[in-house]
């Protein structure tokens, strides 16, 4: 049933994926070519508009997934969604789990029209794509060998890997609790204070953990140099005192702000399992 449950949302929301697919290659391609004539106007504006797929695939990724679940969980498909005989957690689970995926593969394309935008400027400087190429394999390997070799950065990347599960969590928890309860006559007033009040909540948890979390990235003038176990508060503290610049770069906040996710998903599912979802 969990599969069957994937496979509907693929169905859904295929349509608008696929636009957003076919629309980021029809600009893309005709920027590419913008930028590979080397003119200066033209090239300058194949550029930018091909920066603006690059970063407007995944916003738009979102955007398209996030209103899909408004949609489908609470909105004009919630009849047909809710008629599906599982339970609230299976469904809160499977939407959640698609979603994410959907936002990963997103990543792919983006890729794809950054190595794009690097082969275009390659071609209008004349230079050789062969060694471009091998460049940023190279690059690219000796930057996964860096982080991997490192136990401290592969411990932060899986922070950030389960900030991002939480943060989708607090999305569409904070999303099915607004529709929850007394807020279901409201219309969209309960939403939108639930996301407005899980935002707040959310970045005044990250500024603590930020602070109080043995967990920073250390700072040589500009640049970072490497990950330390040290809480940011003291080092702070210090630098304030002195007229000095913090050495410490907090990274503990995207982990305080996982029990926030594990808090709105159970939230959630709860309102889903009695049945308070319904406008």
């Amino acid at each position: 049933m969990f599969g069957a449950l994937l496979a509907q949302e693929f169905r859904f929301t295929m349509r608008s994926l696929l636009q957003i697919l076919l629309w980021s290659a029809a600009v893309g391609a005709v920027s590419a070519i913008m930028v590979a004539t080397g003119l200066p106007v033209i090239s300058h504006l194949g550029q930018f508009f091909l920066n603006i797929v690059i970063v407007g695939i995944g916003i738009a990724t979102l955007i398209v997934m996030t209103v899909h679940y408004w949609r489908s969980m609470h909105g004009s498909q919630a009849p047909f969604t809710h008629s599906i005989p599982v339970s609230g957690r299976m469904l809160f689970t499977a939407k959640v789990v698609y979603y994410m995926v959907a936002v990963a593969l997103s990543a792919i394309p983006t890729l794809l029209a950054a190595l794009v935008l690097v082969t275009a400027q390659t071609i209008a400087q004349g230079g050789s794509l062969v060694d471009t190429y091998s460049m940023l394999w190279e690059g690219t390997w000796q930057m996964l060998s860096a982080v991997l070799s490192s136990g401290a950065m592969v411990a932060l990347i899986l922070t950030v890997v389960l900030a991002s599960v939480a943060g989708t969590l607090q999305l569409l928890g904070a999303i099915t609790i607004g529709f929850s309860g007394r807020y279901t006559a409201r219309g969209y007033v309960g939403p939108v204070l639930a996301l407005a009040a899980t935002y707040l909540i959310n970045q005044v948890v990250a500024v603590v953990g930020m602070l109080f979390i043995p967990l920073s990235l250390t700072i040589e003038g500009d640049a970072p140099t490497g990950v330390a176990f040290s809480m940011m508060l003291p080092d702070l503290i210090r630098a304030v005192q002195t007229g000095g610049e913090p050495s410490l770069v907090g990274m503990g906040g995207p982990l305080a702000t996982i029990p926030l996710g594990i808090i709105a998903a159970f939230l959630a599912i709860r309102a889903l399992e009695k049945h308070l979802y319904v406008r």
